[in-house]
């Protein structure tokens, strides 16, 4: 069976002055390091057509990200759940997510730069099939480090955490043709990009320097997708889990290293077969919080404007208006995944910031398979942490308790993800 491939980067750096997306609202791009793209890979056979597209910004809001699937679909003839859309998750590119305490979304970009890009590296990569064969090579990088750091007091906050879980895997899937001609490229690895800090500069971060010395090596279009994120951040030299662009630049030197040595890792290519398979994953809610509890919630968030203590006050303000205009509560979420398998690797996207656990127990039940978890594919809603961090709380669970709506998943939610990603693998 004939395994194709087509790939396409298009660029998609905005003009300057707008919000840069990850931080607050108050941010605006004043210069650009390095130039923002997206990069698509088109994989089919006899059977099956996927699309695989990579951009480099922050987060995607359902709505738009839903708008883009539904039309790529409709103009390539591509199955809308076999369309996977990734944002690499860098914190100075532009607002394409529009939280609440993050700022609006910045439509008149998404409509003039981002949507036209995304379509066009859609296209050109599904026109573009070519015979081609795949290898993979994985390799342990020192790039991400548990951000969830402990203080004395039991309190959680950012920095670096030498205790906490996160995944040393660095992966690289790699294409060539028929000529064994490198085509393409795309590393995995599970980290925050925000080696930055709070700049006003553009750019990809830390993972942009991996990139560009990995296409530059191996001589193919290469993208960066990132893991299960949400509880590992960028192990800076200052002890910190964000810096300066110096720190970015630094790291991503190692995260080349590491990329350029896990390609050369690659031992042979073959030409996989590709098997899609949807997985409906029902998670319980907790029940809405109660009235005055919501009440007194918002009165103490009231007066904040920006991050997660103005998307807090809205949460309330949500719940005070369901109660008042008698919405039902729900008793079940619905969280549709498709499983991509090529070959002897498995992608799984998820649509939320993953705490790097959940992958872990999920690779550890298939040993002699390359599972790549995704975080941040196919929309954003907020950050999926594990059952044991939970009770810990900090800023992650917050966002996990307030940004998912008006009744978050219960605390085990992650059973619920990992039982049935499971039982659905066993199927291949």
């Amino acid at each position: 069976m004939s395994f194709l491939l087509g790939v396409s980067r298009k660029e998609i750096t905005p003009d300057l002055g707008g919000n840069l997306y990850g931080y607050h609202d108050k941010i605006f791009s004043e210069r650009i390091n390095d130039r923002l793209f997206v990069t698509a890979f088109c994989f089919a056979d006899e059977q099956q057509k996927v699309l695989l597209i990579s951009c480099d910004v922050c987060l995607i809001h359902n709505t738009l990200c839903e708008r883009i699937r539904q039309t790529i679909a409709e103009n390539e003839n591509i199955p809308f759940e076999n369309i996977l859309i990734h944002a690499i998750h860098t914190h100075t590119g532009p607002n394409t997510a529009g939280e609440e305490g993050w700022g609006k979304i910045d439509m008149p970009y998404c409509e003039s730069i981002f949507i036209p890009a995304i379509l066009a590296a859609a296209k050109e990569a599904c026109s573009s099939l070519q015979e081609a064969k795949m290898g993979y090579a994985c390799t342990e990088s020192q790039v991400g480090i548990n951000r969830r750091q402990l203080l004395t007091d039991g309190r959680i906050d950012f920095g670096q955490n030498p205790w906490g879980v996160y995944d040393p895997t660095m992966s690289v899937v790699s294409f060539v043709d028929e000529n064994q001609k490198p085509i393409g490229n795309f590393m995995h690895y599970g980290a925050h990009n925000t080696a930055c800090g709070a700049i006003t500069t553009i750019s990809r971060d830390w993972c942009g320097v991996a990139i560009d010395r990995l296409a530059q090596i191996s001589g193919g279009i290469t993208a960066f997708c990132n893991g299960c994120e949400g509880d590992t951040g960028p192990r800076l030299s200052n002890g910190q889990t964000v810096g300066d662009m110096q720190h970015a630049l630094e790291l991503g030197g190692l995260a080349a290293l590491d990329a350029v040595r896990a390609w050369k890792n690659i031992k042979g290519y073959t030409s996989p077969t590709i098997t899609v398979l949807p997985v409906q994953v029902k998670l319980p809610l907790q029940p809405r919080i109660p009235l005055q509890q919501a009440k007194d919630g918002y009165e103490q968030y009231k007066d904040f404007e920006i991050n997660i203590e103005r998307q807090t006050a809205h949460y309330y303000e949500k719940v005070i208006a369901a109660w008042e205009n008698n919405l039902p509560q729900e008793q079940f979420r619905t969280v549709d995944i498709s499983l991509v398998q090529l070959g002897n690797v498995v992608i799984i996207p998820f649509a939320y910031e993953m705490f790097t656990e959940i992958s872990l127990r999920i690779k550890a039940a298939f040993p002699h398979k390359h599972i790549l978890c995704m975080s941040n594919t196919n929309g954003n809603n907020s950050y999926f942490p594990s059952a044991d961090q939970i009770i810990r709380g900090g800023y992650e669970v917050q966002m996990f308790k307030t940004g998912n709506g008006l009744q978050s998943p219960v605390d085990n939610a992650d059973d619920y993800l990992v039982q049935a990603i499971v039982r659905k693998m066993e199927e291949l």
